[in-house]
């Protein structure tokens, strides 16, 4: 409590926080205290948010990608050299490019919104919601069945 309250204070995560939720009404007390709370309001402030979105976005798309491809485009190979299995059936490589595929969607959409105003605050929540999924379905699989290979 005491980081973020410095971090507060200095204003970075005020700052990232009302880029995020630029609508929203934070504390008075909390925008006083902040060293950025001037320049976070103003038209620099949202020239940087959108900057930073888009950067994120494009970011994203590129690992999501790079992932993606890793897993579908020769499951064995990506089997055999990351998870060590010597064998597996074909209901496994079905899944693999499934999830390929659905990599695929949801970069081409935060790709898309990094270039389209409208999109780009609902594509940023997108990203977080993913990412809590795969931290979410990790914790539960950590629990159920215990610590996985260093790869993963």
């Amino acid at each position: 409590m005491y980081v973020l309250n410095k971090l507060f204070n200095l204003g970075i995560l005020t700052h990232i926080y009302v880029c995020i939720f630029p609508k929203s009404q934070l504390k008075g007390d909390l925008m006083q205290r902040s060293a950025l709370s001037g320049m976070i309001l103003g038209r620099f402030s949202q020239e940087v948010c959108k900057s930073i979105k888009k950067s994120f976005l494009i970011f994203a798309f590129i690992v999501v990608s790079i992932i993606a491809i890793l897993y579908g485009i020769s499951p064995t190979w990506f089997v055999r050299t990351f998870l060590n299995i010597p064998a597996v059936s074909v209901d496994f490589f079905h899944i693999l490019r499934a999830i390929t595929g659905l990599y695929i969607g949801l970069g081409l959409l935060w790709l898309f919104s990094a270039f389209n105003d409208k999109h780009r605050n609902t594509a940023v929540l997108t990203t977080v919601i993913f990412a809590g999924g795969l931290v979410t379905g990790r914790l539960i699989s950590l629990l159920a069945d215990g610590r996985p290979s260093l790869v993963l």
